[in-house]
């Protein structure tokens, strides 16, 4: 047990020290996901009271960090973003600041011998999490010898997971060289895959994610809706759509887009369809998003013989689609 605890203690040894600034949904997961790949979170900025992390300090403001944190991760609302940055102390590297190799630091987070190699003598990194967001936004911590980082796990968090969570997820990068670098490994040793996004693309990458995630839950919405005027309440309307919902996205991940549409649009059903929209000329918002979908969806299929009257029909209720 003792011989495992100090491999252990090696392995944390051996990366950047990590602070986490902000313990909501994605700070939690990143708490438990970072010491699980063997890096030692430090500490954890958060207003939030009785916050208790075996080993790790929790501070209340983000100019309290202490020099031996090497990696800050900031995992906070856009908007509040540039004020922490504000707030970032000046990145001197212990040695620089007057603790000399061997010695340890007043708060005792690391023996400064076992700083990173890559980050000895080099500005110290600050990341965010936003998606949308490149790492300009963190522009001005290069005055203070911060190298700077978007760092963006592509996944939907509820703050309950663990480590398992991060496992295969792509993590959209951008940002200094040295720094970039150090986040791609980040990402694999969380089991993560890397991926730099231009900058200047930033948005286009979020907004991949949004159709994805966010986008998909106001579909099951309307699903539920749907079911609930059957007669079903929502519980049940869940557990009706929950194993199609996991079908349709298996039988997309193994067989492709193309190959796993089904429904009346791949097949060119006029009929359905046309009945489908007399139901919906009753629900106009519902009407509106089968129609554009539905239209959407047909590019993506091999065309038909019936391809064009569809795509008629399900452009009439859209004047800006005519």
């Amino acid at each position: 047990m003792a011989a495992t605890r100090r491999k252990e203690e090696e392995l944390v040894g051996d990366k950047p020290k990590v602070a986490i600034v902000g313990y909501g949904k994605v700070g939690r997961v990143l708490a438990r996901a970072l010491p699980v790949a063997g890096y030692q979170v430090a500490a954890i900025v958060t207003r939030q009271e009785g916050v208790v992390v075996k080993n790790t300090l929790i501070l209340r403001s983000v100019g309290e960090l202490a020099n031996e944190v090497e990696i800050v991760i900031l995992c906070l609302r856009d908007e509040e973003i540039a004020k922490a940055v504000e707030a970032l102390p000046d990145a001197v590297i212990p040695a620089q600041a007057g603790i000399q190799t061997g010695q340890t630091s007043p708060l005792s987070l690391i023996d400064s011998t076992r700083l990173d190699s890559r980050l000895r003598g080099n500005d110290r990194i600050v990341c965010h999490t936003a998606g949308a967001l490149s790492a300009e936004l963190l522009a001005p911590a290069r005055d203070k010898r911060w190298q700077v980082m978007a760092w963006h796990p592509m996944m939907t968090f509820t703050g309950d997971e663990g480590a398992e969570l991060l496992k295969d997820v792509t993590f959209g990068i951008d940002g200094d060289e040295e720094a970039v670098e150090l986040g791609e490994q980040l990402a694999r040793d969380l089991g993560g895959i890397p991926f730099r996004v231009p900058p200047e693309l930033r948005g286009t990458y979020h907004l991949s994610a949004v159709f994805a995630c966010n986008l998909l839950g106001a579909l099951v919405g309307e699903s539920l809706d749907l079911l609930e005027k059957v007669g079903m309440d929502q519980q049940r309307a869940m557990q009706a759509i929950e194993p199609l919902i996991k079908a349709t996205i298996e039988s997309i991940t193994r067989k492709g887009l193309s190959d796993s549409i089904t429904g009346p649009i791949k097949r060119g059903d006029v009929a359905i369809v046309s009945k489908h929209l007399e139901i919906l000329s009753q629900y106009a918002e519902a009407e509106q998003i089968y129609c554009a979908l539905s239209l959407a969806l047909l590019k993506r299929i091999k065309s038909s013989s019936d391809a064009d009257d569809l795509a008629k029909l399900l452009k009439s209720p859209l004047p800006r689609l005519r």
